[in-house]
């Protein structure tokens, strides 16, 4: 695997320059050289790691855009040729491209995923509501806490952890037989517009089926007119 390729010459590079004996922090190419495995961890290691995380899952909506895998991938075979030379040149301006493409995948990545679960946070959030305090919402919540998890870079949370979360989330609602016209009812309960109107036969069905009539009350807003 590239990554495995590149931290393995990470660590010859070391052992070249321990050898000639580059260790004096004013030494001009011992910059350079701190700059550039400076850069590996910072910048290159975590654009790789995002990327191959990108293509892991199945989806192919998570994948990073095609120009900006290609970069990363040019970036990459960059580092790569100095590695192989066992010689550091060119090292901040490497750093600075690297830093401002693990910029770009950062939030590339971050819109991906808070899109791709944009629908499912929202009704998890009003399903939570309405468990108030109980054991349910705290479980709820921590479904949430993953699921958005994955939007950092690193991750927070594991990939195969991040999935179950994902299904559960969608199990949960399944048992709650959640629907549009649900979705549209409860954020207005939420929010404190729902009138009498919205309670339709459906509407009402379902909060038998659920079992919610104890936990959603009405009350009466009286509107001055002119």
């Amino acid at each position: 695997m590239l990554k495995d390729e590149l931290e393995k010459c990470t660590e010859d590079l070391r052992m070249v320059q321990t050898k000639l004996g580059i260790k004096n922090d004013n030494d001009a190419q011992a910059k350079v050289n701190n700059t550039f495995f400076d850069a590996c961890s910072k910048y290159l290691f975590p654009l790789l790691d995002l990327l191959l995380l990108s293509r892991s899952i199945e989806e192919t909506e998570y994948r990073l855009e095609q120009d900006l895998s290609n970069e990363i991938i040019k970036l990459a075979a960059d580092f790569k040729e100095i590695f192989d030379a066992k010689k550091v040149s060119k090292a901040l301006s490497l750093s600075r491209r690297a830093e401002t493409w693990l910029d770009r995948a950062k939030a590339e990545w971050k819109n991906k995923v808070a899109s791709i679960n944009k629908d499912l946070l929202t009704e998890l959030e009003i399903l939570k509501r309405f468990y108030g305090l109980s054991e349910k919402s705290r479980d709820i919540n921590a479904v949430i806490n993953c699921i958005s998890g994955f939007e950092n870079v690193p991750p927070t949370v594991k990939t195969d952890q991040y999935l179950n979360m994902i299904s559960k989330g969608h199990e949960w609602l399944q048992e709650q037989h959640f629907n549009e016209d649900v979705r549209q009812f409860l954020e207005k309960i939420v929010n404190g517009t729902a009138t009498l109107a919205d309670l339709t036969d459906g509407i009402l069905e379902w909060i038998k089926e659920v079992d919610f009539e104890d936990k959603i009350s009405l009350s009466i807003f009286m509107k001055s007119f002119a």
